[in-house]
């Protein structure tokens, strides 16, 4: 979907171009050490962009890499060449694509820059302090040109998660505040569709719900999980490009919803929910199958935890050695050692240092003898 939006130059105003994960920039770096453990010399899956970008590919990646040479001039084709960069899995190649871009008025160029911010915070998962540079451009960002409103609304969600991850409290509830009003403003607008007045409604509410959370307002926490919640299941799409995102968009809203009824001491569904993301949702995440695993082993389902694991490992990536080890604890449990073993040296072909799965084989040749 990045790479469609790039191609056509699709303008992000008042619409969704892209999925709101980006899976394969963890990936990238276990297929890499996949690779170079087995001894096959590929390229295309390596973690480093020099190497990547010099093996020739497909029609699609040879454009891609002529264009990075011949960058454009455009500010908001440039933010979407980076945005396919960062999917890609290259974070700080994408984001020094953004280096020397203008600080000029104009929606195109406030875009550019909310895409670098964006970017960035992917970089340091949030936690460097950006609160200056969030504040700088929501300050440039015009009430006059309809154009602004959506990447207002997406700086506003972003800026709330990220005083969420710092534990700013009085930052948060002042973003909270603004998105709320930013969110009333992008959905009057009348180029905004049903689908999209949803879809950021959602992921608003979503976001939103860290407030409530930190500040320890459950009533409020439990009415906005409600609503994004409902609003995530309402959204059906009618094309290709929407159907995908009302289904991908399901998949934090599951994920957010659970960790927030576990936070209101509703662990059952709180279980449930995680559950219908590996079942209805997207069945090959290996992070959700190990989040599974974990709800389970804390209800004393051992087996059930054991097969979430094994599931989670049957990916390899990128949390296969996890999945391992998670489930040769399992086999421990289950008083099977020699199963256990099996794992942690499953474990450690996909990470030859790790010093916990080889402190547990120790310990069971230890006890066997």
């Amino acid at each position: 979907m990045a790479w469609d939006a790039y191609t056509r130059k699709a303008e992000p105003w008042f619409e969704s171009p892209y999925l709101q994960r980006s899976v394969i920039s963890t990936f990238r770096p276990e297929l890499a050490k996949a690779a170079a453990l087995s001894g096959v010399a590929n390229a295309s899956v390596q973690a480093d962009f020099d190497a990547w970008f010099r093996v020739p590919g497909s029609p699609a990646k040879q454009r891609l890499a002529h264009d990075l040479v011949d960058l454009p001039d455009d500010p908001l084709e440039l933010a979407l060449l980076a945005r396919t960069v960062s999917y890609l899995g290259f974070q700080e190649e994408a984001r020094r694509l953004l280096d020397d871009v203008p600080d000029l008025p104009g929606p195109d160029y406030a875009y550019a820059r909310y895409t670098g911010l964006f970017i960035d915070y992917i970089i340091h998962l949030g936690r460097r302090d950006s609160q200056g540079e969030f504040e700088a451009l929501y300050l440039r960002i015009s009430d006059a040109d309809p154009r602004y409103a959506r990447t207002r609304l997406s700086l506003c969600i972003l800026a709330i998660v990220a005083s969420a991850t710092q534990k700013k409290l009085p930052e948060l509830s002042k973003w909270h505040g603004r998105g709320f009003a930013a969110l009333q403003r992008y959905i009057a607008l009348p180029e905004v569709d049903e689908f999209e007045a949803a879809l950021m409604t959602s992921r608003y509410y979503r976001a939103a719900a860290f407030e409530p959370f930190l500040n320890g307002k459950l009533d409020d926490l439990r009415a906005d999980i409600d609503r994004w919640l409902g609003i995530a299941r309402g959204l059906t799409g009618y094309d290709d490009r929407t159907r995908t995102l009302a289904r991908e968009n399901m998949f934090p809203a599951l994920e957010s919803a659970s960790r927030s009824e576990a936070a209101l001491g509703n662990r059952a569904r709180g279980r449930e929910l995680m559950e219908e993301i590996v079942t209805e949702i997207d069945p090959i995440d290996s992070k959700v199958w190990i989040q599974v695993g974990e709800l389970r082993k804390k209800d004393g389902d051992e087996r059930g935890a054991l097969q979430a694991y094994l599931t989670a490992a049957q990916f390899q990536v990128p949390l296969g050695r996890i999945a391992w080890f998670s489930a040769g604890r399992c086999w421990e449990r289950l008083n099977e050692p020699l199963q256990a073993v099996h794992c942690y040296k499953k474990s450690l072909e996909l990470w030859p240092t790790g010093l916990a799965p080889a402190q547990r084989i120790a310990a069971i040749e230890a006890g066997l003898t």
